[in-house]
């Protein structure tokens, strides 16, 4: 399972003993351990009895981290010039902490972690955002219909729907409003009105490889669980 780490990636070891110690190689088996790729890894502060160690990853799978603390520990203790000793501990904020998780407790943390991703992607599978398009609609021309349509149509079939905005005819603002919603959670995305037909081959820049599916009078459904944004 696939865990987001939010910003927070610093792993700290306290209370470890450093005598002539090579940093890249702490880095290299805390990333080995830890099942990372080399460059992933960077001993980033060190200071009196601490190592502070960055994961350079967005996300990482939750086996690669939970109860693996003593896992790592020996194998730093198997450094040269690394000692590790009984007050050695690693720390970290968010995600990551769950390395100091009871190893004999992995198994039931990552069940009963899978079972909660499950639950949250359930949840966002049922949020909506309907977002409208057309200069017409920008200007007040013409009044949306669309989209209040949508969204009593969606909540009918009980997804929790809101509303957008309207979007601009810039490619560049119209990918940064989309990736917005993916990013807030939105499990379905719906763009209404002219917008396939104005941007045409600028929508494969907004979402490449996307298999997203037109539904006439001209309004295009994205959802992030099948589309690549």
């Amino acid at each position: 399972m696939e865990l987001d780490l939010l910003q927070k990636t610093e792993l700290w070891i306290t209370g470890i003993e450093l005598h002539g110690a090579n940093l890249n190689e702490i880095a290299a088996v805390t990333a080995r351990v830890l099942g990372l790729p080399a460059e992933a890894v960077m001993v980033v502060d060190v200071r009196d009895r601490v190592v502070v160690l960055d994961i350079m990853r967005r996300t990482v799978m939750a086996e690669q981290i939970v109860g693996r603390e003593k896992e790592l520990l020996s194998a730093l203790n198997q450094i040269p010039g690394v000692r590790v000793t009984s007050s050695t501990a690693i720390h970290a904020q968010g995600i990551l902490g769950l390395i100091a998780a009871d190893p004999e407790q992995r198994e039931e943390l990552l069940e009963r972690s899978s079972r909660l991703a499950q639950q949250v992607r359930s949840g966002m599978a049922r949020r909506g955002m309907v977002f409208a398009s057309g200069r017409e609609v920008q200007e007040g021309l013409i009044e949306d219909t669309n989209s209040p349509y949508l969204i009593g149509l969606f909540e009918q079939h009980g997804y929790r729907m809101r509303f957008g905005g309207i979007l601009p005819d810039d490619l560049d603002l119209i990918t940064g409003r989309l990736r917005s919603a993916v990013a807030d959670g939105y499990g379905l995305v719906i763009t209404t009105a002219g917008l396939v037909r104005r941007i045409k081959t600028g929508w494969w820049k907004v979402f490449p490889g996307s298999t997203q599916r037109r539904r006439p009078p001209g309004f295009s459904i994205f959802t992030p669980e099948r589309d690549a944004i």
